[in-house]
């Protein structure tokens, strides 16, 4: 089989020496998690930036918990109860907690509280 028969027969097949795609070869470099913490704090100061309270202590929260004065438990909730009306953000915020069966309980159990309270 001559090299071209080769190439044609593996690009059909989707083999490995295939040409890279377009987006393929200009994919942006992933972010590090301290960029998208970054990124985040700038998401919620933006959305925050009428009502400073909000903001504040949602640096507040993050402060205590560096600190050793709050629980990953309680800076969930208390950063819950802040975004109440803002889920996308909670969503986002919980990807910078550690990994770990209780903190997912816990964020089902007020999922469901902020569900319910929302709807009063």
């Amino acid at each position: 089989m001559s090299k071209s028969k080769s190439y044609i027969s593996k690009l059909v097949k989707g083999e490995k020496d295939r040409e890279p795609k377009k987006e393929e070869k200009e994919a942006p470099p992933k972010r590090s998690e301290l960029e998208e913490s970054f990124i985040f704090v700038k998401k919620v100061k933006e959305r925050f930036k009428n009502d400073d309270h909000v903001y504040d202590s949602f640096l507040e929260i993050l402060k205590k918990y560096r600190e050793e004065h709050k629980t990953i438990y309680e800076v969930y909730h208390e950063v819950a109860m802040l975004f109440i009306d803002h889920p996308d953000l909670l969503n986002d915020f919980t990807k910078f907690l550690p990994d770990s069966s209780a903190i997912s309980m816990l964020k089902q159990y007020l999922d469901k509280l902020t569900t319910i309270l929302s709807s009063l």
